[in-house]
């Protein structure tokens, strides 16, 4: 996988900054983020599009404890050869109930954050996936949650 060869400008970073912390709920989260970064809302918009389509962010929305429900969230690992590591992940980010995808420098190379409805609608989803690449999953749930309080400095 190619790395990124897009410059992050100051505007950019700003958003990036706004959209992080103490951000709760809102029915206009755009405007919210073009008040904290001091720009205009539709300027905003674009810098976030502009960011997702360049793979700086993956989604935009928030995390909810879907295991205080009847969801169910688990990190999952794959092995995946280095041909196939752009269409299988293309695969997997096209399924709304991954949060993140990511690459590691380890055998087990790709790992994704699950968060599904039910336990019986993320194996499904994982079964699909393991039907439609040929590859194993190695589904790793979460068994006890911590608040890092992560923030990202940019």
């Amino acid at each position: 996988m190619e790395p990124n060869k897009y410059q992050l400008t100051l505007e950019d970073k700003k958003v990036l900054m706004a959209a992080q912390k103490n951000f709760g709920f809102s029915t206009t989260p755009f405007d919210e983020i073009a008040k904290r970064s001091e720009l205009d809302v539709e300027n905003v918009m674009k810098i976030m599009q502009n960011l997702s389509k360049e793979g700086f962010i993956t989604r935009t929305g928030p995390f909810f404890n879907l295991d205080r429900s009847s969801g169910y969230v688990s990190l999952v690992a794959m092995r995946v050869p280095e041909d196939r590591f752009v269409s299988v992940a293309n695969l997997i980010n096209s399924y709304q109930e991954v949060a993140h995808n990511y690459k590691r420098k380890h055998d087990l190379n790709m790992w994704f954050v699950l968060g599904a409805i039910s336990k019986e609608s993320a194996f499904k989803i994982l079964e699909e996936i393991e039907e439609k690449t040929k590859l194993k999953t190695y589904n790793l749930p979460k068994l006890k949650e911590y608040n890092l309080d992560l923030f990202l400095e940019v």
